[in-house]
Formats: C-alpha cells, structure tokens, sequence
C-alpha cells in the first residue's frame, strides 16, 4: 500500500532550482510555464522552525493537493517519481526516493500558515535561489523574472496561479522526519506491481494503489 506522487525533474539533486533540462515542453505544465517546480527544494537541507522553535525539514509535491485526510493516510510509504523529457528521444521515468510509513506527516493549510511566519529568513533565501537559477543560461527562454517571482509570491500567499487564495496552494505540504535517500531508479516495463504503473502516469496528481487509482487488467501483476 503507497501513495505515488510525481516530482518536476531536476538535475541539482532537488536542493534548488535547476533549470531547463528534462522539464516539460508542454505549455500549461507548471514547470514549463514559469520554469520552475516547488518541488525543485525537495531534498534542501536548510532547516526551517516548527511551532516550537525545532529545527525541521519542510517540502512540496504538488500531487498532495490531492490529499484528502478522509481517504489517504500519511503514515503510508510514499514513492516519488520524476519524467525526464528530452528533444527527440522517448520519455524517461525514476523513482526518485521512497520514504518509508511513519517519515513524513502531512502539513495542513491552517499550519503552514503558522510556519510561514516563523521561517520569513528561510523563504527569502528560496526566493534568492530561484533567482540564481533565472539568471543562468540553462533556465527556461522567453519568461520575464517578474512572471517567474509572481508565481512563487503566489505560493507563498496560498494563491493559485489566478491569484486566487486556496487552501492547497502552500511552499510546503509535508514534513520530512528522517533523512531520505535518493534512489533514481529507472523505471522499466520488468517492474514488479505496483511500481510497474508509473510507466503509465503522466500528471502531477496523487496515485493511491489501493483506492482504485491502478487498473490492473494491463499490468498482469497483483499487489
């Protein structure tokens, strides 16, 4: 039992923005219309504050949106996964990292709103780190830096990218208990079920493999 959830791709090892090698083409993908995922500080190291003053490790997977405490446990494995796009050349997919039960919880919309303001330090400096990455030749053509910063401002507000306020729109929904490692393993048509299913996702939602998110009929695999 695991929740899959897909990670914009990232080649600096998810610690900052990377620009943009393997991200989508596509128009309309988040990663392809501002350059950039909020994915992209994943594996940062920088330690942000909890409510009680704790040195804590905070991300973001955009699939979590989906996350419905009603129907998806965090205290599931979770298994992330990444695509790689290159120009003329068939889509690449890894699991990028599996975090076991019990090393991540899930940060609801009321406390983040609590550790947004204790970490002011903490999100300029991500600010700063998108920044080093606009100004470098590797990022994404043609976006100005204000449409690119708009975009992380809305984030950071709770906005969707209409700049309308939500509640799933945050820098970070989930917190990192244990330090996680970072596998990259590729993903093949020999990979046993449920894992197999990744070659058939392509959307930043959330894949739960026993909610009915897997159809089998194609895999001949059981779980």
């Amino acid at each position: 039992m695991a929740l899959y959830a897909r990670m914009s791709f990232n080649i600096n090892g998810w610690v900052t923005p990377s620009g943009a090698a393997g991200k989508s083409p596509n128009e309309g993908n988040h990663e392809y219309d501002y350059g950039f995922g909020f994915e992209e500080w994943f594996f940062n190291v920088r330690r942000f504050k909890d409510e009680h003053g704790n040195d804590c490790h905070f991300a973001y997977l955009d699939p979590l949106r989906d996350f419905n405490p009603l129907i998806h446990n965090d205290g599931e494995e979770l298994v992330l996964y990444t695509l790689q796009k290159m120009p003329n050349a068939p889509t690449q997919r890894f699991i990028v990292a599996r975090i076991p039960k019990g090393h991540w919880r899930f940060i609801t919309h009321e406390r983040y709103q609590v550790l947004c303001g204790l970490n002011v330090a903490g999100i300029n400096a991500m600010r700063d780190e998108l920044l080093q990455a606009y100004n470098q030749p590797t990022y994404r053509q043609g976006l100005q830096w204000v449409t690119v910063e708009d975009r992380f401002i809305q984030q950071r507000n709770c906005q969707n990218e209409a700049g309308i306020l939500t509640n799933t729109s945050r820098l970070w929904n989930l917190e990192l208990l244990q330090p996680i490692k970072i596998l990259m393993q590729p993903v093949t048509r020999t990979l046993p079920c449920p894992d197999w299913h990744i070659n058939t996702f392509m959307m930043f939602q959330l894949y739960d493999s026993v909610n009915g998110d897997f159809n089998h009929e194609n895999c001949g695999r059981n779980i």
